[in-house]
């Protein structure tokens, strides 16, 4: 059960990286770089405090992480870049 659960986030989040313009682009490197930072963290900070089966579990966890959390920043990021532009497009016609 835990395979599929790692292959279709995977799927959900590899889907996303279709690339065609440079704004996408950036749309996409944003999330991926707080991503990386944040699960980095999390590993440095498990592997000073976590002994034992907490850190197995830990690593269960880590097999899903980067692509939750991936999800998480795109789509608050995406949000993000919609309410400015909404924001920028109302300001333009006043």
């Amino acid at each position: 059960m835990m395979i599929l659960y790692i292959l279709g986030l995977s799927l959900i989040s590899w889907s996303v990286y279709k690339c065609t313009d440079k704004s996408k682009y950036y749309l996409l490197i944003r999330p991926a770089i707080h991503t990386f930072w944040i699960v980095t963290t999390i590993q440095i900070l498990a592997i000073l405090f976590f002994f034992g089966f907490g850190f197995v579990s830990f690593l269960i966890y880590n097999l899903i992480a980067y692509q939750t959390f991936f999800l998480f920043f795109y789509f608050i990021f995406k949000i993000k870049d919609k309410r400015e532009f909404k924001n920028k497009k109302q300001t333009n016609y006043e």
